[in-house]
């Protein structure tokens, strides 16, 4: 985590100061190489998310206060996102400087149309590119400069590099783009959704786990009771396991495992967003927030898997969904630990140990719901243990609003927002 210093320049005539400027930037160092990345001299594993460089809210869109970019980067870090990759062009100042006050590494693309492009076209990106490094290489969260959403030639490549070199020849980012696993120039690489290895220049997934569900659909259990549909249209439930799935891909073969590694990879997509879609809705659904940023089922999954620099560091257990259902309902329940065993125990009982797979999914088949509470307690070969509860709720009596605001409370200023979670109160 970045610390985050006010530098002033000062121009002085004649021993007075005649006009300054400050510049808010921090100060790390960074290593690419090794297959590896290291920031501060630590080796690092990407896990994040592959958001659109809109990052947009319902209805306002992009026009929102800095504290709401606060709002939404910040949570990134509390699932245990440590890379934010953001696509196709150059984020907004306001979202570049808000990473750096939440502690979101970045990776910043300039322009892109998802291939390599020759002529005016080249000469546009290369301009961007220049452009967004001089505007942007104050800001310590960038890691990354990212040339392209897909491969680019090997002339183009240190084309780029050329311009890094020239406008940012200190700042420890690494230049290159998507794809580039046999190239000589890039810095950095990787595939979209496969798993590279490297000794190399360090390669991480750039949009993996796809998948699609929205809020609305918990479980094939619970109403609407949406079960999984083809391609892309999974429920919370699904797509929590999925995430965990695809992520065990990259996790195997971390830093430590070999001589070739994965440097991680990044998940696309963060919020639910009024971008392209590829399950049955007309909008994204495959966020690990919705499109206000309430959590998902995913979220707490990344939460226990990503936390910690490349092994995990801290014990942790989720029991993924809730404990309400009609008598009689039957379903597999699953649990997500960083523990090598896990027992359930449902009102005290114990149901025995989960079946282990993908490294931190545990199952159990065909359990039958009975009102009270479920308990997950996962232990470790060190000793360490954590546990997770959910319990059946009764019916709900009241609402609750719960106001998220900036650093000086709601302002009414006419640029402000109100942002209220509403969430009912159970007997």
């Amino acid at each position: 985590y970045g610390y985050l210093y006010r530098v002033t320049t000062s121009l002085v005539v004649n021993g007075k100061v005649a006009d300054a400027v400050d510049t808010l930037t921090g100060f790390r160092s960074t290593r690419f190489a090794d297959g590896m990345i290291q920031l501060n001299g630590r080796t690092m594993q990407v896990h994040g998310y592959a958001q659109r460089t809109s990052n947009e809210w319902p209805a306002v869109g992009v026009s929102i206060p800095p504290w709401i970019s606060d709002f939404s980067n910040a949570l990134m870090v509390e699932s245990g996102g440590n890379m934010v990759r953001w696509m196709h062009i150059t984020p907004s100042k306001q979202d570049i400087e808000s990473a750096d006050r939440v502690g979101l590494p970045q990776a910043m693309p300039a322009g892109d149309s998802e291939r390599d492009v020759e002529g005016r076209r080249w000469d546009q990106r290369t301009e961007q590119m220049r452009s967004a490094i001089v505007y942007n290489r104050n800001n310590p969260s960038i890691l990354f400069y990212e040339s392209g959403n897909e491969s680019i030639s090997e002339a183009h490549m240190a084309e780029m590099k050329a311009i890094r070199d020239q406008y940012d020849p200190n700042g420890g980012r690494a230049i290159g783009s998507r794809e580039m696993l046999d190239s000589k120039v890039a810095e950095y690489g990787g595939e979209m959704l496969y798993i590279n290895k490297s000794a190399r220049i360090p390669m991480w997934a750039m949009e993996y786990s796809r998948d699609e569900a929205a809020r609305l659909y918990q479980d094939a259990q619970t109403p609407p009771f949406h079960a999984d549909a083809p391609d892309y249209n999974r429920n919370q439930d699904s797509q929590a396991k999925e995430d965990v799935r695809r992520w065990w891909d990259y996790y195997r073969i971390r830093p430590g495992t070999g001589r070739r590694v994965s440097s991680g990879g990044v998940n696309i997509i963060w919020s639910d967003s009024n971008t392209h879609y590829r399950g049955d809705n007309n909008y994204r659904r495959s966020g690990e927030v919705d499109a206000v940023r309430i959590p998902k089922e995913g979220f707490y999954a990344h939460q226990v898997m990503w936390n910690g620099w490349v092994d995990v560091e801290r014990p942790a257990t989720h029991i993924i969904g809730h404990w309400n259902y009609a008598a009689g309902t039957t379903k597999d329940l699953s649990v997500v630990s960083t523990g090598d065993t896990v027992e359930l125990f449902l009102n005290g009982r114990s149901l025995g140990h989960g079946t282990r797979s993908s490294g931190f999914l545990f199952t159990w088949p065909g359990v039958t719901w009975q009102p009270g509470s479920l308990r997950a307690v996962a232990s470790g070969r060190d000793g360490r243990r954590s546990e997770h509860v959910v319990e059946t709720v009764g019916a709900p009596v009241a609402l609750r609003l719960t106001p998220h605001t900036g650093p000086r409370g709601f302002v009414m200023d006419g640029a402000d927002i109100a942002l209220v979670d509403v969430g009912a109160v159970h007997h």
